[in-house]
């Protein structure tokens, strides 16, 4: 039986090492440690910000939400992308702010996310 465990969110490291020679040095230390270490592609440099979904709260269960996000209509017809959700802290004003779930996908399907979101949460 494996135990799946996952860190959503970002990782900052500061090394003198190039990311590509990070990643395989954390890697090896994880396999010894029975962990598998990769950087997924909305987690590399190439990720944007979407938004933020302002009525989401560190009380939502994010893995509940996602698999809830892909099973919505307009889901099939955007044409689907990974994405991710994590907790971000949302700045109104000088002393305002609140924590919220940012979206966060691929540059390379950041237009396709902007678009699905904005067709699913700002619906009147």
């Amino acid at each position: 039986q494996t135990v799946i465990t996952t860190l959503a969110g970002e990782l900052q490291i500061l090394t003198s090492r190039t990311v590509k020679e990070m990643i395989t040095a954390l890697a090896a230390w994880g396999k010894l440690q029975d962990y598998t270490i990769f950087a997924a592609p909305c987690q590399a440099e190439e990720k944007d910000n979407i938004g933020m979904l302002i009525y989401g709260t560190k009380h939502v269960n994010t893995d509940h939400l996602t698999a809830a996000i892909k099973q919505h209509p307009l889901w099939v017809p955007a044409g689907g992308f990974e994405f991710g959700l994590t907790m971000s802290m949302f700045t109104g004003g000088k002393d305002d702010k609140i924590k919220c779930l940012m979206v966060v996908a691929a540059r390379v399907d950041s237009a396709k996310a902007v678009h699905f979101f904005t067709a699913v949460y700002n619906n009147p």
